[in-house]
């Protein structure tokens, strides 16, 4: 009597329910649930490239264009440096020198050589600090170093022309100018970053 009880009540449990499922053991994990729709949604890539585009324009485009004027008013600095010790007669009641007087070896000789120091020093933060700053990027994330970087590459520009708009600065004080890109590198920091933001972000297809 008690084994047909058994053999009745294990067949109204087991009757409809799958054999699959029945035979699976006990402590099968279940299946874990689908994620929400919008949360495999992915942020708008095109329009961080296109930021980090717009940045990396302003700053190589910035940077040329600079050139011409930063020349300029080096080499007004140097000339009235020159003409006030050699020949005052050729200085105007405003103390500055016509450019086509400037053009003497001995105004642009030295004018070669604070462009070539400063080239020189400038070089120096971003061969020593990439590899770490690349990897201080992959710990801390990489906006944040390329946040520093572009503030280095403003405090260069500022103290530049802090030491220009006071003529009686020596223009080697510009030197110093090349220790803001300790603060995240450098512009080849901050252009190798950029180029790896968008290579992260991107598609591998529209790379």
């Amino acid at each position: 009597m008690a084994a047909a009880e058994t053999l009745s009540a294990r067949g109204s449990l087991e009757e409809g329910a799958p054999l699959l499922s029945a035979m699976e053991p006990a402590s099968r994990e279940p299946s874990p649930a689908p994620l929400p729709e919008h949360s495999t949604k992915k942020k708008p890539w095109k329009v961080l490239v296109f930021l980090i585009f717009v940045l990396i324009t302003i700053v190589d485009v910035g940077a040329f264009l600079a050139e011409p004027p930063k020349t300029r008013v080096f080499e007004a600095n140097i000339c009235a440096r020159w003409y006030e010790e050699n020949d005052p007669s050729k200085l105007g009641k405003d103390g500055a020198v016509p450019e086509a007087l400037c053009k003497i070896d001995e105004v642009q000789q030295k004018l070669a050589m604070i462009f070539g120091w400063q080239d020189t020093f400038d070089a120096i933060p971003g061969l020593l600090l990439a590899i770490p700053f690349g990897a201080l990027a992959d710990k801390w994330g990489r906006k944040w170093i390329f946040v520093a970087s572009l503030v280095g590459l403003q405090l260069n520009s500022a103290w530049i022309l802090f030491i220009c708009y006071f003529r009686s600065l020596p223009l080697q004080l510009t030197w110093f100018s090349s220790a803001f890109y300790l603060l995240g590198g450098g512009p080849v920091v901050a252009s190798a970053l950029g180029i790896t933001m968008i290579a992260d972000v991107a598609p591998p297809d529209q790379r």
